[in-house]
């Protein structure tokens, strides 16, 4: 599916990483809405009604995403929630299970592998 029109929310701690994913998916066409508070992304869904979000693991030192990412499954349970961190990826997948993400997305810093997965995962059906 193409990007145009389709919305992302990235929540991430550091202003570095949010920089670059906000920039990264608004050169590749999509409506990027972002922030470094967790307490702004509830907020942020309920308003643009995004169509995937992206959440940093450790949000500060003692949120983490994993327990934003269940939180706002239960209010929110249309849209795709992915995490997005530099853990290992096998950690990562354990993560992103348990906490009943649609996926996970390795920091890498490698823009083609970031607009490669987003649009893989907005190619699948959206969560029931």
């Amino acid at each position: 599916m193409r990007s145009e029109n389709r919305k992302v929310v990235i929540v991430d701690d550091s202003p570095t990483a949010l920089s670059f994913a906000s920039q990264t998916l608004s050169a590749a066409g999509y409506i990027v809405h972002a922030t470094e508070s967790f307490w702004e992304v509830s907020s942020l869904v309920y308003e643009h009604r995004p169509d995937l979000v992206l959440v940093d693991v450790q949000l500060g030192r003692t949120l983490r995403g994993t327990t934003a990412v269940s939180a706002l499954r239960k209010r929110f349970p249309r849209v795709r929630f992915v995490l997005y961190s530099t853990l290992e990826r096998r950690e990562l997948s354990e993560l992103a299970n348990a906490c009943g993400a649609d996926g996970f997305l390795h920091k890498d810093g490698n823009a083609a592998a970031l607009k490669e997965h987003v649009e893989a995962l907005l190619a699948e059906p959206a969560p029931c």
